[in-house]
């Protein structure tokens, strides 16, 4: 026998693979704790654009999102919600509450060019700065 193969034989491959499957295992936990606080406690979401000037930056601004208070049903008017955009599902938009369920909103038709108004009554579960209604916020 040479002597390669009677160094390989001393060599203490179940402790190895004991100690890799247990390190494999480790990160597995760890991933999985990150991802349920991530998707179901709170995470971090960038938010950019002119929608929300000038509470939020133009440039960009990171904000920690709270996963918690949507599922218990704690938005109220004038809280700040991140929700999937109606236009490109791929995208996130901010808005701001302005009308829950029952309230009635009125706002400008079209603010550049004329005063008219319109007043709706929301009948979703909660109405952004948008106009649209949201059924469920991220």
């Amino acid at each position: 026998m040479s002597g390669f193969v009677r160094r390989l034989g001393g060599v203490p491959w179940r402790s190895i693979a004991g100690d890799a499957l247990s390190r494999v295992f480790l990160v597995a936990q760890a991933y999985c704790a990150v991802h349920v606080v991530d998707q179901h406690l709170c995470s971090l979401a960038i938010v950019r654009g002119p929608s929300m000037l000038p509470a939020m930056n133009l440039a960009g601004d990171v904000v920690a999102v709270d996963r918690v208070s949507a599922r218990l049903g704690r938005v109220a008017p004038g809280d700040v919600v991140l929700m999937i955009s109606p236009e490109d599902p791929l995208k996130s938009v901010a808005k701001r509450v302005v009308g829950m369920g029952g309230d009635s909103v009125t706002y400008l038709v079209d603010p550049g060019n004329s005063d008219a108004s319109k007043t709706v009554v929301v009948s979703g579960e909660l109405v952004t700065g948008l106009g649209f209604s949201v059924r469920t916020a991220c």
